[in-house]
């Protein structure tokens, strides 16, 4: 898996450039909807899409009736699969080592998935305040989930500094991870952060 950040982030930018954006919804009673969406994955706690269908009908699905759905890029012509899940609001730290899920499921993108553990990034908005300036923008939360869990765990955020203590916070419940922590280079976790749960997924599989 030889992509930065950037491309991963870029990806799911690129999906919602778009005015009209084909979409299929599978619905958690097995239904699948084919249309179009303007729905825009901008905000943190985004728990709905609004789908025109091929009839015309719009209607808005919530995230708690949502299992996946893919999003065709015009520009890359490829699919990319988002499913609905619940999500931690935040990165861990050492006040709040277990940060609770956003209410609702949010939409992340899957852009890993192995045997035992899944990547995902979500795009969230950012604020930066100084004594004489405050800055919005957005940037990318990526995250992981076990599949015997139900919340996807935060694991990183771009331009995230003390990178190294917060994984150690992050992989707290998981030992196995040390090792690897300890040793990893900077360079190659921030070129490609999600070859860390490709390396956690292997791990797993050897226990």
């Amino acid at each position: 898996m030889k992509k930065t950040l950037f491309m991963l982030l870029a990806c799911l930018f690129c999906v919602f450039a778009q005015a009209q954006t084909k979409v299929e919804v599978r619905l958690t009673d097995g239904k699948v909807v084919k249309g179009t969406t303007r729905t825009l994955f901008s905000v943190d706690d985004a728990n709905s899409i609004k789908v025109k269908d091929a009839k015309g009908e719009k209607k808005t699905y919530k995230s708690t009736e949502v299992k996946n759905l893919r999003v065709y890029d015009d520009k890359s012509q490829k699919w990319y699969t988002f499913e609905a899940l619940k999500a931690q609001k935040a990165l861990p730290n050492v006040w709040n080592k277990n940060p609770k899920p956003y209410s609702d499921p949010v939409f992340l993108q899957v852009v890993y998935e192995g045997k035992n553990v899944t990547g995902y990034v979500h795009n969230i908005s950012t604020r930066t305040n100084t004594k004489t300036l405050q800055l919005t923008g957005t940037g990318g939360m990526l995250y992981f989930k076990l599949k015997n869990e139900d919340v996807a765990r935060a694991f990183w955020m771009s331009a995230a500094v003390g990178w190294r203590a917060e994984l150690k916070l992050v992989f707290k419940d998981f030992p196995v991870m040390k090792p690897v922590i300890k040793e990893l280079d900077s360079k190659s976790f921030y070129a490609d952060p999600f070859a860390l749960i490709k390396t956690f997924d292997g791990l797993l599989d050897k226990k």
